[in-house]
C-alpha cells in the first residue's frame, strides 16, 4: 500500500499523450512565431521563446524597410521620381515655375550621363558606392534572408589569365532580387576570392533614371551581345538570368513547381565563342520572397513581347515591395568547360552544351534541395529537354570521361571537368552555320551584332555585315523614358494645382 504522502501516479492513454504532445508543440510554435500571437510584446502568461525579443523583431522590420527602399529604387523608380517631384513642388509652393525650370535644367544635365553607352562599357561603375552597398548587404540583406552560399567544388575557382566564367542564375522569380546583391557580399568573397562577376540586366533597366544609376554604380552591364562581351572582357565573369521575364509569369510562392525556361541559347553561343566556362547557379527561396498581382498570363506575355518588360508587375510579400524574410540558399555548381571556337557554333554544338548545362542545373538542384529545406520542389523545364540527349558534336576530340557509363554518370552528377578541344584538321562545322546572332534572352532588348572576320556565306550569297552598335540608346526607348519622367512630374504638378 502506498503512503498517503506519496503523490498519486496518473496514467494517460496513448491518445491523451499524443494530444498533449501536439498541444505542447502548438504552444511552442505560437510563442516563437515572429508575426503571430504570443509574441514578445503580448501581455499573456506564456513565456516567449528566448530567441525572440522585441529588439530582434524591431531590427528585422528596420532591415525590411531598407530592403523595401532598395527594391523600390531598383524596380519601381517611378514612385521615387513622383515623390521627389511632389516634395519639390510642396517645398517651393506657390512658386511652381522655378520648380519647372529647375526640373528641365536638371533633366538636361542628366541626359548627358547617357553619352558613351555606359550600359555596355561599364564606365559609370563607382567603387565607393560598391563598398557602401557591400556594408548594407552584409549587415541588412544577409541576416534578413539568412543567406548561405554553397560552392560545388572543394577548391575556389581559378581566376586570372584565360579563366572566364558565365554564371547562370535560376530561377527568375517575380523579382530576381538575390541576383542583384549576393555577389557583392563578404560571403561571396570568401567562397570566390578574386571573382566579382558583372551582373547583366535588361536594357530597359539601363534607361530608366534611378534604376539605371543603382545598377550601373554597382558595376552592372546590359544583357546585349555587346554588353555581354564587354563585361566578360573587362571583368572576367558575368552573372545573368537565362530564363528572363518569361519565368516571372509562372512563379508562385505557394507552388512547389518551379518554372525554368530553357528556350534561350544566346549565353551558350557566347560561351562557345569566348571559351568561358558555364556555371549553373540555383537560388533556393527566390520564388518564396514575392508574388505578383493576379492578372491574366496572356496580358503579361503581351507586355513582355511588346515592351520587352512585364509592366504588369506589382510585387508583394509581407507588404507591397517588402519581400518575405525567407531563407536564401545560393548553390553554385561546378564549372562546365567548353571549347573556344573561331567561328559561329553550329546547331549541333549549341544543342549539346545547352543540354549539358541544364542537366547540370537539375543535378545541382537535386543535390542541395533537402539541405535548403525545399525537398518537395521540382523543376519544370519549358520546353522539356530532349530525350535522349544530343550526341557529342563532331569536330571535337572527345575526352574519355564524356562517353560510356562513366561519362554519363559524371554528367548527371554535374562533374564537368573534362574540357573538349577542337580536333586538328577538322575544325570546320558539319552543319549549316548559324548567322551571327545576338543574346536571345527574353529580357534582351535591341539586338546588336558585330561581325567576326569575313562575311559568312548563306545559300551561296554573302550576308550583309551588320553595323556596329550606336553610342546612344534607341531613340524610341529613350524618348519613351523621358516622356514617362515628364508625365510623372506633370501629374505631381497637376495635383498641387488642384490643392492636394
Amino acid at each position: 500500500p502506498k503512503s498517503s504522502s506519496s503523490p498519486a501516479q496518473v496514467r494517460f492513454s496513448p491518445a491523451e499523450k499524443e494530444e498533449a504532445e501536439e498541444d505542447r508543440k502548438g504552444g511552442h510554435a505560437l510563442r516563437s512565431a515572429p508575426h503571430g500571437g504570443g509574441g514578445c510584446c503580448d501581455d499573456d502568461d506564456t513565456q516567449p521563446d528566448p530567441s525572440m525579443s522585441c529588439s530582434s523583431t524591431t531590427r528585422r522590420w528596420y532591415h525590411g524597410l531598407v530592403i523595401m527602399a532598395f527594391a523600390i529604387c531598383l524596380f519601381k523608380p517611378e514612385m521615387v521620381i513622383f515623390g521627389v517631384a511632389y516634395g519639390a513642388l510642396t517645398a517651393w509652393a506657390p512658386n511652381y515655375k522655378w520648380v519647372v525650370i529647375g526640373w528641365v535644367f536638371a533633366s538636361a544635365i542628366y541626359v548627358m550621363t547617357y553619352r558613351g553607352r555606359p550600359a555596355a562599357t561599364g564606365e559609370r561603375t563607382w567603387p565607393l558606392f560598391q563598398r557602401v552597398s557591400q556594408l548594407v548587404f552584409d549587415n541588412v540583406f544577409v541576416p534578413y534572408f539568412e543567406l548561405e552560399i554553397i560552392r560545388g567544388t572543394p577548391e575556389p575557382f581559378e581566376v586570372g589569365g584565360d579563366h572566364k566564367y558565365i554564371f547562370g542564375y535560376h530561377p527568375h522569380g517575380i523579382i530576381p532580387i538575390a541576383c542583384q546583391w549576393t555577389s557583392l557580399t563578404s560571403k561571396w568573397s570568401e567562397k570566390f576570392p578574386g571573382l566579382q562577376p558583372a551582373v547583366l540586366v535588361s536594357t530597359i533597366v539601363h534607361n530608366v533614371p534611378i534604376m539605371r544609376d543603382v545598377a550601373q554604380w554597382n558595376g552592372s552591364f546590359e544583357v546585349t551581345r555587346h554588353g555581354f562581351l564587354s563585361a566578360l572582357r573587362s571583368r572576367g565573369s558575368v552573372l545573368l538570368v537565362p530564363g528572363g521575364q518569361e519565368e516571372m509569369i509562372g512563379s508562385r510562392s505557394d507552388s512547389h513547381d518551379v518554372p525554368i525556361v530553357t528556350s534561350h541559347r544566346g549565353f551558350i553561343r557566347l560561351a562557345l565563342m569566348s571559351g568561358a566556362k558555364l556555371v549553373p547557379v540555383y537560388a533556393f527561396g527566390e520564388t518564396q520572397t514575392f508574388d505578383n498581382v493576379s492578372v491574366p498570363a496572356s496580358w503579361q506575355r503581351w507586355c513582355v513581347k511588346t515592351f520587352r518588360a512585364n509592366l504588369i508587375c506589382y510585387p508583394y510579400g509581407v507588404a507591397p515591395m517588402l519581400p518575405r524574410p525567407h531563407r536564401f540558399t545560393l548553390a553554385v555548381g561546378r564549372p562546365i568547360s567548353v571549347p573556344r571556337l573561331q567561328r559561329e557554333p553550329s546547331e549541333e554544338q549549341l544543342a549539346y552544351f545547352h543540354h549539358k548545362y541544364f542537366t547540370a542545373l537539375r543535378a545541382l538542384f537535386n543535390r542541395y534541395k533537402q539541405r535548403a529545406g525545399r525537398g518537395r520542389d521540382k523543376l519544370v523545364f519549358t520546353p522539356a529537354l530532349s530525350q535522349p540527349p544530343p550526341p557529342f558534336p563532331r569536330g571535337f576530340s572527345a575526352p574519355p570521361d564524356l562517353f560510356g557509363t562513366k561519362g554519363d554518370r559524371k554528367q548527371e552528377e554535374g562533374d564537368d571537368s573534362g574540357k573538349p578541344t577542337i580536333a586538328k584538321g577538322n575544325q570546320h562545322n558539319h552543319q549549316k552555320e548559324a548567322s551571327t546572332g545576338s543574346v536571345d534572352e527574353g529580357k534582351n532588348s535591341h539586338q546588336e551584332e558585330e561581325k567576326r572576320g569575313q562575311g559568312h556565306h548563306r545559300n551561296g550569297k554573302e550576308s550583309k555585315i551588320k553595323k556596329k552598335p550606336s553610342s546612344a540608346p534607341k531613340l524610341n526607348e529613350f524618348l519613351l523614358i523621358m516622356l514617362m519622367c515628364a508625365g510623372i512630374f506633370g501629374s505631381a504638378l497637376q495635383l498641387k494645382l488642384l490643392g492636394w
